[in-house]
């Protein structure tokens, strides 16, 4: 019996509502009885009398309901609850069987704890419990003095047996329903969590990364950075980065995480295998087959792996290099892949950023060189130019000083030599202002310019000739690279000048669709110019080699060509203003 009555394996904690709610309705079955026997039978229970024995067996279950109420309050007693229903039942077969009126209105009864057992009790206890009220509502059946109707006594057996047992089925399917809910909402529950921790961990990735980028210019850390933080998403045990070295098909292992110590560092050629595609611009993903390709040879511990992701650093089709991750799941989710994108973009934003930076701090340089080159030919040309002029008129006067006062037949002559000298320093000043900045670039324009230029030298009446070539409407340029062209044509006359010994030269000018084309050329004896780019790399010189240069400067291009007797030509592309 003991065993029968025992508890749920999932009941509820000790002190459970449903207990106190019970003790509760006990107290509302006592009234219920009371107001029966003392207003319906005119039973008198007040004060209780010792004589009835109804009255007795009343006030004692009251005295059990109190204990009850107490004892229900402390969880060592939690374990008798089950025992309460029997009692219960006893105490109202008791009732019914001494108390007046028929037994079935006490049997009715019956359901309050049958019930609470159903809903608390296993179901074989269950039916234990409907069998023993069964039985004890069977036994009312002998009281004294009762018109005994059977076909009532059996359909109450009926519903005291079947109702429990009912309720006892719905109960447990409830809770069944209302475990899988619980279980389901647990599940999600746990997967919003995990999904916010994910989301989570990849804001503390991002902001990490970024903070790396915005504290360092640094793209050495930055892509350190993104290699461990890439590790947090990705089920991979070793990644690296591996950038171009400037020599043809030619990479390095800049960075590396898990990797041997003779892998960083190494360098290794590429060319017809899967890094060398995607250096060439194929896209990256997923690898299953590293270990057949000979260009993961220096990286084996990368090559070992069952897949391999290949993640380009790229940018306007321009590859700066690779992100590798090497691991053993055989698939990797998009969202995982993704994610790593997203985090090497900032590795890629990094080595622009060090790209542009070191570009600025070259061109601040070669700015620097340049105003020290041109400082350099302003003061060699004033003092090979104006300031030779101006010394000869200075000791010319003297000596016409001298002159006048022995000879003054012989001082008009003199005097016609130094208005020549005079001539010949104001063109020369003339000279170096038109170079430094013609006004007429401003006002006419580029052709017009350098027909003035030009006629300088035709004036001289020595060195080579020069011919221009080239329309007046040569299509529309800003001032900035008009003189850019201008200061170029400068440039490759003067060295033809100084150095080819050269008969012509010859400057054209072309439109071609949205662009414009300069060429300067001349049959002067040349010179060998990769030995010129090797004398330019160690003296650091801003001649004819920083045409390309000012080219770029304006969105152009420039071309040098050169070789010993075959003269010299230098073209430059310019777009026209759109």
């Amino acid at each position: 019996m003991t065993a029968a009555l025992a508890h749920r394996p999932a009941a509820p904690s000790p002190i459970t509502g449903g207990d106190r709610l019970y003790a509760i309705a006990r107290w509302l079955l006592l009234i219920i009885i009371f107001v029966l026997a003392t207003v319906v039978y005119q039973v008198a229970l007040l004060p209780p009398t010792a004589g009835e024995r109804f009255g007795q067996i009343f006030w004692a279950y009251v005295f059990f309901a109190l204990l009850g109420q107490v004892l229900v309050l402390l969880p060592q007693t939690q374990r008798l609850v089950p025992w309460s229903y029997v009692c219960d039942l006893l105490w109202l077969a008791a009732l019914a069987y001494v108390g007046p009126g028929a037994p079935l209105s006490y049997v009715a009864l019956f359901l309050l704890p049958l019930i609470a057992g159903a809903l608390r009790l296993q179901r074989v206890a269950v039916l234990g419990l409907s069998i023993f009220a069964v039985a004890l509502s069977q036994a009312l059946l002998f009281k004294p003095h009762i018109s005994t109707d059977v076909l009532a006594f059996a359909s109450q057996a009926i519903m005291l047996g079947m109702l429990p047992w009912l309720v006892n089925l719905l109960s447990e399917q409830w809770t069944v329903d209302n475990r899988q809910r619980v279980l389901a909402a647990q599940e999600q529950s746990a997967a919003a969590l995990k999904h916010a921790e994910t989301y989570r961990d990849r804001m503390r990735a991002l902001y990490e990364v970024a903070l790396s980028l915005n504290t360092t210019g640094n793209a050495a850390d930055v892509l350190e950075t993104t290699l461990h933080e890439c590790r947090r998403f990705l089920p991979c045990h070793e990644g690296a980065i591996v950038l171009p070295t400037g020599a043809p098909d030619q990479v390095q292992v800049v960075a590396g995480r898990h990797l041997q110590p003779n892998e960083i560092g190494a360098t290794f050629m590429v060319s017809n295998g899967t890094l060398g595609a995607v250096l060439r611009g194929a896209n990256g993903g997923v690898l299953h087959n590293a270990h057949t390709d000979p260009e993961f040879a220096r990286l084996p511990s990368i090559r070992e792996r069952r897949t391999v992701l290949i993640l380009p650093l790229r940018s306007a089709r321009r590859t700066f290099g690779l992100v590798l991750f090497g691991s053993d799941e055989a698939q990797l989710t998009v969202e995982q892949m993704d994610m790593a994108t997203t985090l090497v973009s900032y590795g890629l934003v990094a080595l622009q950023n060090a790209q542009l930076i070191a570009e600025l701090r070259a061109e601040r340089e070669n700015l620097l060189a340049r105003e020290e080159e041109v400082r350099k030919q302003l003061n060699r040309d004033l003092h090979d130019g104006p300031a030779q002029s101006l010394a000869a008129i200075t000791m010319t006067l003297g000596f016409i000083k001298r002159l006048y006062a022995k000879e003054p037949a012989r001082v008009v002559p003199e005097l016609d030599k130094l208005a020549a000298m005079a001539q010949r320093a104001n063109h020369d000043v003339r000279t170096l202002l038109f170079e430094l900045r013609p006004l007429v670039l401003e006002t006419q324009g580029l052709m017009p310019t350098l027909r003035q230029y030009l006629e300088r030298f035709e004036q001289n009446g020595t060195g080579p000739q020069v011919v221009l070539e080239g329309d007046d409407e040569i299509g529309p340029l800003t001032k900035r690279v008009q003189g850019t062209l201008f200061n170029i044509v400068q440039e490759s006359t003067n060295n033809a000048l100084k150095h080819a010994e050269a008969q012509h030269i010859w400057i054209k000018i072309a439109k071609k669709a949205d662009e414009l084309m300069l060429t300067i050329q001349d049959d002067g004896k040349g010179f060998d110019l990769q030995a010129v780019k090797a004398a330019y790399d160690q003296r650091g010189s801003f001649g004819l080699l920083s045409l390309e240069e000012r080219a770029r400067l304006v969105g152009g291009h420039a071309e040098l060509l050169s070789a010993p007797g075959a003269g010299t030509t230098v073209r430059v592309v310019v777009p026209l203003d759109p």
